[in-house]
């Protein structure tokens, strides 16, 4: 029996998505209106599944997402959203998030990806388009998954100690992919190089 849990501050999406979900045949162990309640259901649940909303009143979703992460809860989420800003993806994708759905096309994709995801597999939505940002994207071939990861944070300006207690991970591990990612991208090794080629190859 596979258990899933809801989060959504707008009650009429929360009991549609829960009506949908028990009808494809999986049980709904709890729904909440409030993140920081969702979470701690989340904790005392560890659930298969929860599937929450970006923007929710005591925690939003990518803070449930990154306390889950640094916890070590084996919960999946999947976040189903308005937001179509590619800066809520890349910080949903640094956190582990297994579906990314949004709204508008939820009843057409969110079978498919409680699936996909129950399989361990990741679900993006089909109607994320950052077509144009992939196109300026060659760089990620040059780098490591890890890298990718800390060069966004980069480009959002987290400090060396953000980034090694976002990834758990020692400050000189984080300067060693610093150099890495600056060799492999021939950046300059100068002084706030790294960061102004983020400024001009990152939309965050």
């Amino acid at each position: 029996m596979i258990n899933i849990l809801l989060a959504d501050d707008h009650p009429l999406i929360l009991k549609g998505t829960s009506d949908y979900i028990q009808s494809l045949g999986y049980t709904i162990i709890g729904t909440y209106t409030n993140g920081l309640e969702a979470y701690n259901n989340i904790k005392l649940k560890t659930p298969d599944i929860a599937i929450l909303d970006i923007s929710m009143p005591g925690l939003d979703g990518l803070e449930i997402a990154k306390k889950m992460l640094q916890t070590n809860i084996s919960t999946k989420v999947i976040l189903l959203t308005m937001h179509k800003e590619i800066s809520f993806f890349r910080e949903a994708q640094l956190l582990d998030v297994k579906g990314y759905l949004l709204k508008d096309f939820a009843i057409e994709e969110l079978a498919n990806c409680i699936e996909i995801v129950l399989n361990n597999k990741i679900y993006f939505s089909n109607q994320l388009n950052f077509k144009a940002e992939k196109e300026n994207e060659i760089w990620k071939d040059k780098l490591t998954t890890t890298e990718q990861k800390i060069l966004f944070e980069i480009a959002s300006q987290k400090t060396s100690k953000e980034i090694s207690n976002t990834f758990f991970i020692s400050d000189r591990t984080v300067e060693t992919h610093r150099r890495n990612i600056i060799r492999k991208l021939d950046i300059p090794n100068e002084r706030n190089a790294l960061f102004l080629w983020c400024l001009t190859n990152i939309a965050v």
